[in-house]
């Protein structure tokens, strides 16, 4: 019992520094058309955390152990849903056509790409800084909630109202940072 307490605030502490990172990371390689995937694959990847690092112990690098598996799901759902094939496809043409009018290309860091992607004008200003609240800094939908001082099942359909958004629009851009803006 002592060991699962100790595991989540291990899990929590990790979490709150790698979150960010972690999406960021995940849009980068897979881009922005799957940024509902990355945000559920780095859960997933964080329960799976929580199940291994109690029997386990912490890793030396928690942020790329979380990083290897998350790629691992998000890659075996992209097959499951048959998208891996213009996955592979996109990062193949990529590196002989680069974008010149991706605004990506002028921002190296895929936290910075993530920012951009979280403030896209196809959002409303609402949904801009829920979503960069929630996938970026990490905060749940209750202290979404507060801050805004709306429902915190409002939260949620923003977060998703702006998630379809972006997917919609970043459709068949499905990796690497030519598709992150």
């Amino acid at each position: 019992m002592m060991a699962i307490r100790e595991t989540r605030r291990a899990l929590d502490r990790v979490i709150r520094l790698e979150r960010g990172r972690l999406l960021a990371g995940l849009v980068a390689r897979f881009g922005a058309g799957s940024i509902d995937i990355a945000e559920d694959v780095a859960q997933d990847a964080m329960v799976a955390a929580l199940e291994t690092w109690s029997h386990k112990g912490l890793p030396d690098n928690a942020g790329a152990w979380l990083m290897r598996v998350a790629t691992y799901k998000a890659i075996d759902r992209l097959r499951r849903e048959g998208r891996e094939v213009a996955y592979l496809d996109h990062k193949e043409s990529r590196a002989t056509k680069p974008n010149p009018a991706s605004l990506s290309g002028d921002v190296s860091d895929a936290e910075l790409r993530l920012i951009v992607l979280s403030c896209d004008p196809g959002l409303t200003q609402t949904e801009q800084v829920t979503l960069a609240l929630k996938m970026i800094s990490g905060f749940t939908a209750r202290q979404i909630a507060s801050v805004l001082l709306i429902d915190p099942s409002a939260v949620g359909q923003r977060v998703a109202r702006a998630l379809r958004k972006l997917r919609s629009k970043h459709i068949g851009q499905t990796g690497g940072p030519d598709s992150a803006a």
